[in-house]
């Protein structure tokens, strides 16, 4: 008799534990920013990417931690879709800083109507040997 009301109370048991869910939400904030990772030199990036009047618009703005940064290296590769799934390399844009916090613009001609996509690249030197590598890839279309 003790053996199976053992047996029962373990089974009832079991059974509530697989009946037991566990919710899990995030913040909606991070749903629309994306979760954001831990760096070593760089404390904040951000990329911004649009077309108008035929001229792309590349935006970085960063700002890293002042007593581990050296220098940054950026590389966007600007391309325009054509057949509808490849890409053209229309420009690409290198540049060296060693501000720890700054703001960078360029404008690219582009030659008409289209999707554009921008890859940017971005890599942030330290003191310690270490290098944050930061990729972004934004698409526009620009309608002319």
């Amino acid at each position: 008799m003790k053996k199976t009301l053992v047996f029962i109370l373990t089974l009832v048991l079991l059974i509530n534990t697989f009946l037991v869910s566990v919710g899990a939400s995030t913040d909606p904030l991070d749903e629309e920013s994306g979760v954001t990772p831990r760096w070593t030199n760089c404390a904040m990036c951000d990329t911004v990417f649009g077309v108008a009047n035929g001229v792309a618009e590349l935006f970085i703005d960063y700002y890293a931690d002042e007593t581990l940064f050296t220098y940054a290296t950026f590389e966007v590769t600007l391309e325009k879709r054509f057949l509808l799934a490849f890409w053209k390399d229309v420009d690409v844009w290198t540049m060296t800083t060693y501000e720890h916090s700054a703001y960078y613009a360029t404008h690219i001609p582009v030659d008409g109507k289209g999707k554009y996509r921008a890859t940017f690249h971005m890599e942030f030197y330290g003191n310690t040997g270490a290098v944050d590598v930061v990729e972004d890839v934004r698409t526009y279309d620009y309608e002319g």
